[in-house]
């Protein structure tokens, strides 16, 4: 449905080769048979007044399997990918998306992402928050309207609702500058680079394309913790983040900015303090003076 409310006492077909069964939803939406040979399965489901929705599922000996319907008129979900596809203002319904920045951190967004753990990052603007926040690794259903952030991403404004956990790290990959310049550089990435620019709440790297790091609208993990922003690097440190990497649509200058968010102060380190003024000026003043023995170099040849 629209709303992602969980329907109860809606009947459920599972259907084997040699075998079915029928359940019923329970007051959270969930169903489970359990004790099914491996095999193939069909799943049909269909609520009172609406038309059924099928699904094929595949059971492994010792594990779940899952299938998330979503029932109600415009049902017919669109994977993340799809939804990065349509117009700005447009309902779009996800089936499932995994979180890999959730609402334990960060405030009243969800960062997701395809539930193979690839492609593109998308936020997840929260009409309302959850009872319970949602946590890297948690699987969710969204309805909402496609539109941008703040900062320019495409982002998705509506809800979200649990529909499954899996267990989850994040695996971070090295950016470099080629890879900052590639278009689905958005994921769990780990970039070493010069602060160029510090203010509170967010600084910028410089790795040819500025990279925008920014520390605010976070919390420790805990029910109980309260809003607070990562400190953030003085300019001249050289440092290395690790975060959600997400990028901006191009503006009017067909220009686009590279952002990252870290989860806590323990994923910025800083590898090395700005240098002082005297040892900035160093490789100029090392530079000055080989140009002054080359040029008196030069002029003792000429007078030979």
């Amino acid at each position: 449905m629209e709303t992602l409310q969980p329907l109860d006492g809606v009947r459920v077909d599972v259907l084997g080769r040699r075998l079915r069964r029928t359940l019923r939803t329970d007051g959270t939406g969930f169903f489970a048979a359990i004790d099914l040979p491996p095999g193939e399965y069909g799943v049909r489901v269909a609520a009172p007044g609406g038309p059924a929705r099928d699904a094929r599922v595949r059971v492994s000996a010792g594990r779940a399997a899952t299938a998330n319907m979503l029932l109600g008129e415009g049902a017919s979900a669109r994977s993340l990918g799809d939804a990065g596809r349509v117009e700005p203002g447009t309902t779009v319904r996800v089936r499932a998306a995994l979180v890999v920045g959730g609402t334990d951190t960060f405030l009243s967004t969800l960062y997701v992402q395809d539930v193979s753990g690839m492609g593109q990052v998308v936020p997840v603007l929260l009409d309302e928050a959850p009872v319970l926040p949602f946590q890297p690794g948690d699987v969710v259903a969204i309805t909402g309207v496609w539109t941008h952030s703040e900062y320019g991403e495409p982002a998705l404004r509506g809800r979200a609702r649990l529909v499954d956990i899996r267990l989850w790290r994040p695996r971070p990959t090295a950016e470099t500058r080629t890879d900052l310049e590639r278009a689905g550089h958005e994921g769990v990435r780990t970039i070493e680079g010069v602060v160029a620019e510090s203010a509170p709440g967010r600084m910028v790297l410089d790795l040819g394309r500025p990279v925008v790091v920014l520390l605010d609208g976070r919390k420790d993990p805990g029910i109980e913790s309260v809003p607070a922003a990562i400190p953030a690097a003085p300019p001249g440190s050289r440092v290395r983040v690790t975060g959600i990497a997400t990028r901006s649509d191009y503006d009017e200058a067909g220009e686009w900015k590279a952002l990252l968010r870290p989860w806590t102060s323990r994923d910025v380190v800083v590898l090395a303090p700005p240098r002082p003024p005297a040892q900035r000026l160093l490789p100029w003043l090392a530079a000055a003076l080989a140009l002054v023995a080359a040029l008196a170099a030069a002029r003792r040849l000429l007078r030979r």
